[in-house]
């Protein structure tokens, strides 16, 4: 009789304890979490620019042809204007040339640039962790623990949680620009022909013949 009077006031008891705020709740949420593993890379770049001068002057006078390109003395563009100053020179008197000639060549660092990349994912690893959590308390839960949940008294949640480290490469690259700056002088040769001055055996000749004349014309005069 004790027995059951005791057995029917536990049921009493028990009852309306979980109807009260949900007791005895069991639950189970999903959370993620991504972990970075960043790694550093460095790349150098070069990138070579020209500035190609042609100058044309006859024999180191005045410069009749000056033109400036901006690329590598070997382009096309440059050997024609090479073809060009020669027909200018020409018009100006020269028979033959000499160069194109290098006269000064400098090199110097025009730029220097650093622009940092993009993530680039290499691998993952994921895992996986369950955990008990007993209310009351709050938990985080779904995509990178971003949302809460609430764990009321009495209750409980498992929770399992995927975390991914993910590995990947930031690469930082250096762009160095370098100018070179060639000067060539093409010159024009002009062929001259030099005025003929007598020799002193024919000047001598010359004024012993005039002075033979003067005495000449002198004797005749006389008569």
């Amino acid at each position: 009789m004790n027995i059951r009077v005791i057995a029917f006031l536990g049921a009493i008891i028990f009852f309306p304890m979980a109807a009260i705020g949900g007791t005895n709740t069991t639950t189970y949420t999903t959370s993620t979490k991504n972990i970075f593993d960043t790694s550093y890379a460095t790349d150098n770049q070069q990138i070579d620019t020209f500035s190609t001068e042609l100058i044309g002057r006859i024999q180191g006078s005045s410069t009749l042809f000056d033109k400036t390109f901006n690329v590598a003395y070997t382009d096309p563009s440059v050997q024609a204007a090479i073809v060009a100053a020669e027909g200018v020179l020409t018009g100006a008197g020269a028979s033959s040339f000499l160069g194109p000639n290098l006269l000064t060549s400098d090199t110097s660092l025009a730029s220097s640039i650093v622009s940092v990349g993009s993530p680039v994912g290499t691998s993952t690893d994921v895992s996986y962790s369950t955990s008990l959590y007993i209310g009351p308390q709050t938990i985080w839960v779904s995509d990178n623990q971003s949302q809460q949940f609430d764990i009321p008294a009495g209750s409980q949640d498992y929770d399992t949680l995927v975390t991914s480290i993910i590995y990947q490469t930031i690469t930082t690259t250096t762009t160095d620009t370098y100018l070179t700056r060639d000067v060539y002088e093409l010159d024009g040769v002009t062929t001259t022909v030099p005025t003929q001055i007598p020799e002193p055996a024919t000047m001598s000749l010359l004024a012993v013949g005039l002075l033979s004349l003067g005495a000449y014309r002198r004797k005749i005069t006389d008569k």
